[in-house]
């Protein structure tokens, strides 16, 4: 072997040895790029745009951004413009209609959707929520046996109604796996779509128009076999029907319970000692 060899294979092996910097070997750790991210997004006036900022600056900091960014999602407007549409003029609103494709053969799609967690509709009207609500409908046929967003698991309806475009999103998640479901400031029936959630663990209901029919829903609320925290504040006039004296809940895993001033839950839900649940009044 030369001696300019030897020469190149000694300075090769000097730079192999030689120490890492500081800052890179700190951002090959997963969990210290995940601690910085977590940074960005709990301080500073306009945290989501620093997280954008961070995933546009590094590539290191690009996943961990994205994940938090779409965590949690007012609405599925953004995830569904993923998706190839045509523009439409329909009445005064410029709408946005699907082509017949089914939304998971989209690999752009899929990797957004598989980040969303939470949803929590609000009143606001937004510019992504200009699909019409017969595009959405036609998008969740498309969609057969598996899940558009598998791991979304809790749904917060923040307003005073569910208006038709949560009501077409939530179609679109009925295979998703919702654990958690909140109504809070509810002033308007809600069993026409509610009937869908079937795996619930956590069921919280807020409406004080006392002519919210809360009653109608205990059926629903007994057949919810895995719920573990029932939170109830309502206030109706009506007194409770005898019918519901007839309805047992089927879960045997209620652990706490939160009511405004409805005790007739406590006949739906059966004796402390054989539900083992804690009563939390309000």
């Amino acid at each position: 072997m030369s001696s300019s060899t030897n020469d190149v294979a000694a300075a090769s092996l000097q730079l192999n040895e030689s120490p890492r910097d500081p800052c890179d070997e700190a951002l090959s750790c997963g969990e210290i790029v995940q601690e910085i991210v977590r940074c960005f997004n709990g301080g500073g006036e306009r945290p989501k745009r620093d997280l954008l900022s961070a995933a546009l600056v590094n590539k290191i900091f690009l996943k961990p951004s994205l994940d938090i960014l779409w965590h949690t999602m007012p609405s599925l407007g953004p995830f569904i413009a993923l998706l190839d549409h045509t523009r439409t003029n329909m009445g005064n609103r410029k709408k946005m209609l699907m082509t017949g494709t089914a939304a998971t053969d989209n690999p752009l799609f899929s990797a957004y959707a598989n980040r969303l967690r939470e949803l929590v509709f609000d009143e606001k009207c937004r510019q992504s929520d200009s699909f019409s609500v017969l595009s959405i409908l036609r998008l969740a046929r498309f969609q057969h046996n598996s899940p558009l967003f598998p791991l979304l698991e809790k749904i917060v309806f923040a307003s005073p109604h569910v208006n038709e475009i949560h009501a077409a999103y939530n179609e679109l998640t009925a295979l998703s796996p919702i654990k958690s479901v909140a109504f809070t400031g509810l002033h308007t029936e809600t069993t026409t779509f509610v009937q869908e959630f079937t795996s619930l663990r956590k069921l919280s209901i807020t409406c004080h128009n006392r002519r919210f029919p809360i009653f109608g829903l205990m059926g629903w609320i007994a057949e919810l076999n895995h719920l573990q925290t029932l939170n109830i504040d309502v206030r109706v006039s009506d007194p409770a029907p005898t019918s519901i004296h007839n309805l047992h809940s089927h879960t045997r895993s209620i652990c706490r319970l939160c009511l405004s001033d409805h005790h007739p839950f406590l006949l739906l839900l059966g004796s402390p000692s054989s539900n083992f649940w804690s009563l939390v009044p309000r």
